[in-house]
């Protein structure tokens, strides 16, 4: 036996980065190579609701909420902004979709709605408002923030958002009245 080995000890990279360690689970949202349509694209169950605003034929796509979500506008709602728009813009717009994003797309990418110029679900195609669901969870946000991200902050308090700030992150809590 060599003086100094000791069999039972182990390796101190094991369990670590260093040595590999979750370089396997990374934390993204899952997307096939041969897949043409982004996530947000994949709708499981929705409802078509076709309406006309300024003379114009939009498609309704929505989808149902889980609980403790929601949509923070009606289709009412949408309507009645979308008749404020000038008709040659409003008639560049093809649908309207209201989905409900997965809990792993809301921890990664939480918005509030996409521009879509491209949108294809079954027969439906063009472009495309997409407005998220939303839940009452807050967002968290660190608190090192960039010029923008700051301005941005500062909108969504004069939005009515209640933010909070903890020692090292700003928490926004979202109600449907302020969304």
């Amino acid at each position: 036996m060599r003086a100094g080995w000791n069999p039972t000890r182990r390796n101190r990279n094991a369990g670590t980065k260093r040595h590999g360690h979750g370089s396997d689970n990374r934390m993204t949202i899952p997307e096939s190579w041969h897949q043409v349509r982004c996530f947000y694209e994949w709708l499981s169950s929705y409802v078509v609701v076709k309406r006309s605003v300024a003379n114009a034929e939009l498609v309704f796509l929505v989808e149902p909420t889980r609980s403790g979500w929601f949509h923070p506008c009606s289709i009412d709602d949408i309507c009645r902004v979308l008749t404020h728009v000038p008709v040659e813009h409003l008639a560049q717009i093809d649908m309207v979709v209201m989905r409900q994003p997965t809990r792993k797309q809301r921890v990664l990418s939480p918005v509030w709605g996409r521009a879509i110029f491209a949108f294809d679900v079954a027969e439906y195609s063009g472009a495309a408002i997409v407005i998220e669901a939303q839940d009452d969870r807050p967002i968290t946000w660190s608190v090192s923030l960039s010029s923008d991200k700051a301005r941005e902050l500062d909108r969504l308090r004069s939005d009515g958002h209640d933010v909070r700030r903890s020692r090292r992150t700003f928490e926004i809590c979202t109600t449907a009245h302020s969304a």
